[in-house]
């Protein structure tokens, strides 16, 4: 992956093809432009206070993932930090570093725990599992499989931090 500073010009974006909002309601967009692929933050105002240019390696992400990635790219933001799940990789963006950890499988769903609750995060993968990555140093830490079932898994935090994790009629 590679930085680069700037942001490409609003008009001439060809799409969005990412968007959550932190908890201090700064929004984060995901977007193509030029076939080139960028991460930008927008301020309160909607002003745009800085992007960065991830490069789509395809010995990394898939080949057929590069050329393609036509569906909305899973993307939570917390504690300053950036997760993109892009194809079978996670991306972590944080002060301006750039990071991947191969997930188990493509994630379909990614979800953060709420402000003021330890950072937590959940993706919700296409062959049905889970995995709970916990904390800031979840680079260090070993993340929570849980095993696929005949359900897609819906994960959600409460207001007070706690997990639940819908799989089909069963609550977790």
């Amino acid at each position: 992956l590679t930085l680069s500073a700037g942001a490409p010009d609003i008009d001439t974006v060809e799409g969005v093809i990412g968007l959550c909002y932190d908890e201090h309601g700064a929004a984060h967009s995901f977007r193509r432009h030029r076939g080139e692929f960028f991460v930008t933050s927008h301020t309160l105002s909607g002003e745009s206070n800085s992007s960065i240019q991830l490069e789509i390696i395809p010995e990394i992400f898939g080949a057929a993932f590069a050329a393609g990635l036509s569906d909305l790219v899973p993307m939570v933001a917390r504690r300053d930090q950036i997760f993109l799940a892009l194809g079978d990789q996670l991306v972590r963006i944080h002060r301006g570093q750039i990071g991947t950890k191969p997930l188990p499988a493509p994630a379909v769903k990614l979800t953060a725990s709420p402000h003021l609750s330890a950072l937590r995060i959940v993706a919700a993968l296409e062959d049905g599992s889970a995995l709970l990555i916990r904390g800031d140093s979840y680079w260090e830490a070993p993340p929570i499989y849980l095993p696929a079932t005949d359900a897609f898994p819906l994960p959600c935090f409460d207001r007070g931090g706690n997990l639940f994790i819908a799989h089909g009629r069963h609550l977790l």
